[in-house]
């Protein structure tokens, strides 16, 4: 089955019904939530993965770095995004 990888922060999550989990839940995905800033891994994404989706907010135009010092969870949510995009999965 194709997986979806759901990366929320914080409250977000399997509780909350938003539009992307319960369209990607219609279409017959199987949601994989992975709440990296409560400490779930992100290896590699595998051919098992179809798409994945990272919640949360904008970085701020005039910020120079993403806070990785404060939120070092970042850098694994960063270089999932980065492995995703060279192996084309949107």
């Amino acid at each position: 089955m194709a997986r979806a990888v759901l990366i929320p922060h914080g409250s977000d999550g399997p509780a909350n019904e938003d539009r992307a989990s319960t369209q990607l839940a219609q279409l017959g995905y199987e949601l994989d939530w992975r709440h990296v800033d409560n400490g779930d891994p992100l290896d590699q994404p595998d051919d098992s993965v179809a798409i994945t989706v990272i919640y949360g907010g904008g970085k701020p135009e005039d910020e120079k770095d993403w806070h990785t010092d404060r939120y070092p969870w970042l850098k694994s949510e960063v270089r999932w995004a980065e492995q995703c995009i060279a192996r084309n999965i949107p």
